[in-house]
């Protein structure tokens, strides 16, 4: 990434995480940060190496792709000596469960070297890392649908059997508002709800504003008038999308099946403070 674009996207990211630097990101299902931190403390001496590590480890159910993490926002004083500031890793697989015995999923560790400024006075500095990655979520679900007559005579209403998603940092659930079909649809309303403490963005695109929070899926079984695309935002956030199933030619009762596919690439963020101690009176 060039520089000009890190600069773009770290002044993006300072609005949209806003309220979140210095605190400690795990990142719910998907891929979590486990740990950013500074080996050997946070009291540094002048002209001495700063060393950081993070560790990352995937927990949702899906593969974790073009995982990468880079360190934003380096104060100017403070030069990077070892390790590009963004890093890729290869792709993490989740945890994987044989029988009765669940492995952990995928970690990596990431290292980077830099090196304090001399000063006169302690000065404390923030450094803060993200970490990007794409991921998949699939959802389906099996809906009954009864007529009105049908369930006039039989009290029998429409619902959803059975709904299941694969975990990571975006999750979906459906809801059927209406008990019968009528005029040759019913609605299901998705939910969408962002369980991981960074933001889904674009799919393959850059982290900007206009691409935070939004995200595009696929349908099939129903037809989402309003578009197939949804708004989320950052961090425990959710939103709906109103969809309807085409039912013309049921007759009394049907089962439907519906599945919903999304690709999202997600970031999130950690931040810890390192002080450079002053330099000792002569």
């Amino acid at each position: 990434m060039r520089k000009s674009e890190s600069v773009v996207i770290f002044l993006l990211l300072a609005v949209f995480f806003s309220g979140c630097i210095g605190q400690t990101t795990t990142g719910g299902n998907g891929v979590a940060i486990e740990s950013f931190s500074v080996l050997g403390g946070t009291e540094i001496q002048p002209n001495t190496p700063i060393s950081l590590s993070l560790v990352i480890r995937n927990k949702g159910d899906g593969k974790a792709q073009g995982v990468a993490a880079e360190l934003i926002g380096i104060p100017t004083d403070i030069s990077l000596t070892s390790g590009t500031s963004v890093q890729y890793v290869q792709d993490l697989i989740g945890p994987l469960t044989v029988g009765t015995t669940t492995t952990e999923g995928d970690s990596a560790t990431i290292f980077w070297t830099l090196m304090a400024p001399e000063k006169d006075a302690d000065v404390k500095y923030p450094l803060s890392v993200v970490v990007r990655y794409n991921y998949e979520t699939q959802f389906s679900m099996q809906a009954k649908v009864v007529t009105q007559d049908y369930m006039y005579r039989t009290s029998e209403k429409s619902e959803i059997i059975n709904q299941n998603f694969n975990s990571g940092p975006i999750s979906i659930k459906a809801t059927m508002p209406s008990i019968t079909s009528s005029g040759g649809e019913i609605p299901i309303v998705l939910e969408f709800n962002n369980v991981g403490s960074g933001s889904a963005y674009t799919y393959g695109a850059q982290p900007t504003i206009e691409n935070l929070g939004n995200l595009y899926f696929t349908i099939t079984g129903a037809y989402c008038p309003g578009g197939s695309n949804v708004r989320l935002p950052k961090g425990k956030g959710t939103n709906s999308v109103t969809c309807k199933i085409n039912t013309a030619g049921i007759r009394e009762k049907q089962t439907y099946s519906v599945t919903v596919d999304t690709m999202y690439s997600y970031i999130l963020d950690s931040s810890t403070t390192i002080t450079v101690t002053g330099r000792l009176p002569i």
